[in-house]
């Protein structure tokens, strides 16, 4: 009952107690509904009186000094499940937008009409780590708002506004939207255990949801051992968490792939917090 109360608040719409067949939250809703738009609309008036009108985007779009990605690998162009969460990662050549939530960000496709997805930016150093010396933020799209999400290819461009004076806008990325007929792949789990990870799901600390969520016959991959592994080490069980990353390792040595680039780079993160001792977010 706590696993389907689990999944039921993301992206999967039901569980086969045993068997654990894996589907998509929502199904029937695939698209945005006048509703939502309206909602989304007021949304975007109530942002406006709190930072003003929200910059159009300049004709052209020029100068792009921030630059989007998938976060598991560089790429033009990002896959995703509706219904699934996905992140971008954000590569800033503009000092002054480096910090985090800096900024107000407004949301376009490439020929500039504003987009009302409900991108939302997170930070957690452990989950997403940002390369020493670099500047690079994190975007997400949650399950629920990804579930809104009509099929097709849409395109994405960013600008962060600092003031009336400063803009930083990015370059463009394809976002394909794609309904599963056969539940969630890795990649989709590996994004759902994210964000769970992300919202601090308190179900996470329990026992029978753990086990649920790694059985057999889950989507699991040396990444989704990855993120067990953290979400072990910060219920206070680091000697799980080492388990945890052996268990990737393995799971890695069996397919020619290497990990996506973000899991490896929380999978060291994850050895030096637990080599010092430390929870950091």
């Amino acid at each position: 009952m706590l696993l389907r109360s689990l999944l039921h608040s993301t992206f999967f719409c039901g569980i086969l107690a045993f068997s654990l067949f894996l589907t998509y939250a929502g199904c029937s809703s695939s698209r945005h509904t006048a509703s939502a738009d309206r909602d989304e609309y007021e949304e975007y008036e109530e942002e406006e009186e709190e930072f003003g009108k929200a910059p159009a985007p300049p004709p052209p779009w020029s100068d792009p000094r921030m630059f989007i990605a998938p976060a598991e690998k560089p790429s033009d162009l990002l896959r995703f499940h509706i219904g699934s969460p996905f992140f971008l990662r954000l590569k800033v050549t503009d000092r002054d937008a480096c910090a985090p939530f800096s900024g107000q960000p407004f949301y376009f496709d490439a020929p500039g009409s504003q987009l009302g997805w409900g991108f939302r930016e997170i930070s957690d150093s452990l989950l997403f780590p940002i390369p020493p010396g670099s500047c690079e933020r994190v975007v997400m799209l949650s399950s629920e708002n990804s579930n809104r999400i009509a099929e097709g290819t849409y395109t994405l461009k960013i600008q962060l506004f600092m003031d009336a004076d400063h803009r930083v806008n990015s370059d463009t990325i394809a976002l394909q939207a794609v309904r599963s007929t056969t539940g969630a792949d890795t990649l989709s789990y590996v994004r759902f255990l994210q964000e769970q990870i992300i919202n601090n799901s308190p179900l996470l600390t329990d026992p029978e949801t753990m086990r649920a969520l790694f059985a057999e016959g889950t989507p699991r991959s040396a990444e989704s051992e990855i993120y067990r592994a953290i979400i072990l080490y910060r219920a206070g069980n680091p000697a799980a968490a080492d388990e945890a990353l052996l268990s990737a390792r393995r799971l890695g040595e069996r397919r020619s792939a290497p990990l996506d680039e973000n899991a490896a780079a929380a999978r060291d993160a994850l050895v030096r917090a637990i080599g010092r001792g430390t929870s950091s977010r």
